[in-house]
């Protein structure tokens, strides 16, 4: 899960990618992927991370998935 916006604040938007994780780099296998836009000009950095874990968390207990981390760049 990631969000970020232009500016602090202004418009931004957010995004998930599951992936099921193998013994090399050749098994990764992306099971998921989605991203939203937040169109306000008021949206914050916080706020649209908020939005993305918000939005997006549900899916993934709704799967029944496991094991779920988080990788920040």
């Amino acid at each position: 899960f990631y969000g970020g916006s232009r500016g602090n604040p202004d418009r931004g938007g957010s995004g998930a990618a599951v992936v099921r994780l193998g013994a090399t780099l050749a098994t990764i296998h992306a099971c998921w992927l989605v991203s939203i836009s937040h169109a306000s000009p008021t949206t914050t950095n916080n706020l649209a991370e908020h939005y993305g874990l918000r939005t997006k968390w549900p899916q993934c207990t709704s799967l029944k998935m496991n094991g779920i981390a988080s990788s920040f760049t």
